[in-house]
């Protein structure tokens, strides 16, 4: 369902305001890496058409992953000051050169079509589980909008409490922009944010460290006149403060309007997303209801430790 442009802003200023409380947490810098040996292999044009991710691996560490270990999103939640859209609503798209739309979907010129491209747009399913690597969220300068992504329910990645195994990666068309992630726990609750700056090289900008790592491909899509440059960033999920054993369901993506102290430069954040396979998790419920039973037999084993005195 969409709601009103009205409604929908006034839910994205609020929950915007929520997650810049979240931005002052630092980053646990060890386990946000830039990846590197990044390969893909392309169908028809190798700047324009489909393409297909093959493996990847990450500055500092040994640690790689590929296609067979990548797994997909199977709903989510798009807000901005436009609409609020779920995985299977249309959200509205210029598919060419205007800024109309705040964070819409777009593809490579010549890369197959979205299903509902003849509606005026394309649903977040579209956009994010065909696992093409010329499908994108075309964002804009000075805007704000939030990118819920979640497994299928019931299912999650857990914190393997090794900062140099890497459970995510995100990509980023133009290797210009600064993004912001908050993983969401299995009681649906965010962690603190990361941001993750995809220019490449030393050095930082609006004190946020430089951490991306070029790809082996440029993208040339129907909102630009050129092809770019694809960046990108893998996480261990200890960059959110989690530990071993903690699980994540899913992840808030973000971006904020300018402020003084910090330009987010309209990220356009690809819809190929590595994260590794999700596991069933417990629900919340069901962990309370352990809990409440480990206790009850500890209860038990007391009194029969007294009874036998």
């Amino acid at each position: 369902m969409i709601s009103s442009p009205a409604t929908a802003f006034r839910r994205s200023a609020f929950t915007l305001a929520a997650v810049a409380v979240a931005v002052a947490a630092p980053a646990r810098g060890d386990s946000i890496r830039a990846v590197s040996g990044f390969t893909s292999v392309a169908s028809g044009n190798a700047t324009t058409g489909n393409r297909a991710f093959i493996e990847t691996g990450f500055v500092g560490t040994s640690s790689t992953l590929t296609a067979a270990d990548i797994d997909t999103f199977k709903s989510g939640t798009l807000v901005n000051s436009s609409g609020t859209y779920n995985w299977n609503d249309v959200v509205p798209s210029d598919f060419g050169d205007g800024n109309l739309y705040p964070q819409n979907p777009d593809r490579g010129d010549t890369a197959t079509p979205f299903p509902s491209e003849n509606l005026g747009g394309a649903k977040l399913s579209e956009v994010f589980e065909p696992k093409n690597l010329a499908y994108l969220l075309d964002g804009e300068s000075d805007v704000s909008w939030t990118l819920d992504l979640r497994y299928a329910p019931g299912m999650g990645v857990f914190a393997d409490g090794d900062s140099s195994t890497m459970e995510l990666f995100l990509l980023e068309r133009g290797a210009n922009s600064i993004l912001g992630v908050q993983a969401i726990r299995t009681d649906g609750s965010l962690t603190d944010a990361v941001l993750l700056n995809f220019r490449t090289g030393t050095g930082s900008d609006y004190g946020v460290a430089r951490n991306g790592g070029l790809t082996d491909y440029e993208l040339d899509t129907l909102e630009i006149d050129g092809a770019q440059a694809v960046s990108g960033i893998g996480l261990d999920l200890g960059a959110f403060g989690l530990t071993a054993g903690q699980a994540v369901i899913g992840y808030r993506f973000f971006a904020q309007a300018d402020t003084p102290s910090l330009h987010f430069d309209g990220p356009d954040f690809l819809g190929f997303v590595g994260t590794v396979h999700a596991q069933a998790v417990p629900e919340p419920a069901s962990l309370a209801l352990a809990g409440i039973g480990a206790a009850g037999v500890a209860i038990a084993a007391l009194r029969r430790r007294r009874n036998d005195v």
